[in-house]
């Protein structure tokens, strides 16, 4: 039996598998270690066995908001007829998973990060389990963005404004989300400019860094600008290496917290 809900997310590492002699296939549990037979061939056929295995589809790290509510669906399945039960342990303050949905939901309440164990057992008592990171962060204001194309001079430097309306002040701290494409990562330089001209370095050149693209978030705490947030926001963007090699800004936010 199989049990799929929406908008799942699949992955992990499948159970190795190898046929025995008999014609029966020993399926051992990727994080569990536990072995178990299972069917190697259709139900009622001379090669079936009567074991019965579960698999829970490993989930990505999850990123929520405090007092925001959230739904996450957790996937999995089973050899054995008969609904699969779910549980979890070590989710957030305020939420939880239901035992036959496997619908993690609720509102996390305080600001604190974890990781979590969702569990899966058929009617027969079989189960595997799976594990996955969380974190719930403070409450945001409303995002400014810029989500014009910019091409990044080979070896020269480009930039692109935002110009906020959010009456909010930057002291309370703020998040700016850079999405460049560019196919050696370690050639981008980036720098942000407050309202009030102030001047703070995001990343610097890497010559040990080959990889590609910068999709990342570049975090400032309470009291780290003084600035308003209302007013022109400029990203400055550097190509350290004449080359070759040519990307652009595909698009930048500045994400504001609002007071506490």
């Amino acid at each position: 039996m199989t049990t799929d809900f929406r908008h799942a997310r699949r992955g992990g590492t499948l159970a190795l598998c190898a046929l025995l002699a008999s014609g029966a296939l020993l399926a051992t549990g990727a994080r569990t270690g536990t072995a178990v037979a299972g069917p190697a061939g259709p139900a009622g056929t001379a090669a079936a066995s009567s074991a019965a295995w579960v698999y829970v589809n490993e989930t990505r790290e999850q990123v929520w908001i405090v007092r925001a509510p959230i739904e996450l669906r957790i996937t999995a399945s089973g050899s054995s007829p008969g609904t699969l039960r779910f549980s979890g342990s070590g989710l957030p303050a305020g939420v939880t998973i239901d035992a036959v949905t496997g619908v993690v939901s609720g509102t996390p309440a305080t600001k604190t990060t974890g990781t979590a164990t969702v569990t899966v057992t058929d009617a027969a008592g079989t189960s595997d389990s799976a594990e996955f990171a969380w974190s719930v962060a403070a409450a945001t204001g409303p995002d400014q963005r810029n989500e014009d194309d910019v091409p990044i001079p080979d070896g020269g430097w480009t930039r692109s404004l935002i110009r906020s309306t959010y009456t909010g002040r930057a002291e309370h701290g703020f998040r700016v989300w850079v999405d460049i494409k560019h196919p050696v990562r370690g050639q981008v330089v980036l720098a942000l400019v407050d309202p009030n001209g102030g001047y703070h370095p995001l990343k610097d050149s890497d010559e040990t860094d080959d990889g590609e693209n910068v999709a990342q978030y570049f975090t400032f705490a309470a009291g780290d600008v003084t600035a308003p947030a209302r007013g022109l926001w400029t990203l400055e963007v550097g190509d350290a290496r004449a080359g070759v090699y040519r990307g652009h800004l595909d698009r930048w936010k500045v994400v504001f917290n609002p007071a506490p």
